[in-house]
């Protein structure tokens, strides 16, 4: 059920944010540069997340993860609301964004790997094929 929720925050968070980021700027310049704030820093943090999720306690790393990605969710919330200090000034709130994506990014290298370790320890070894899947 976790992995539901976070995926679909995954997947529905970027698309929300592209389209108030788009109406923020009307450039699609900052929606290619959005897309590559989530994706470098995964790639840059793909290989030493893979060697801490194999050195460390899988449950409690992704715990850590998904309580980050929960208060970078309500920092983005308080950037894009009206009550934000920030919304008068445009390219300021854009640059928040970038970071606070960039961020999500970084979780996403090790949540990931971790979601795929911690089903081999919790599905029976013959159920493994199906759970994988």
């Amino acid at each position: 059920m976790t992995r539901l929720i976070f995926t679909i925050g995954m997947k529905m968070i970027p698309v929300l944010l592209g389209w108030y980021l788009y109406e923020l700027t009307g450039s699609k310049l900052a929606l290619g540069m959005l897309g590559l704030s989530e994706v470098i820093p995964a790639i840059l943090f793909a290989l030493p997340a893979g060697v801490k999720v194999d050195t460390s306690a899988k449950k409690s790393l992704i715990k850590k993860c998904i309580s980050g990605y929960i208060i970078i969710l309500i920092m983005m919330l308080y950037v894009i609301s009206e009550y934000s200090l920030f919304k008068d000034s445009i390219t300021f709130t854009q640059y928040l964004i970038f970071i606070l994506v960039g961020l999500t990014g970084w979780l996403r290298a090790y949540i990931s790997p971790s979601f795929s370790a911690i089903i081999a320890q919790l599905v029976p070894q013959d159920s493994l094929v199906q759970a994988a899947s």
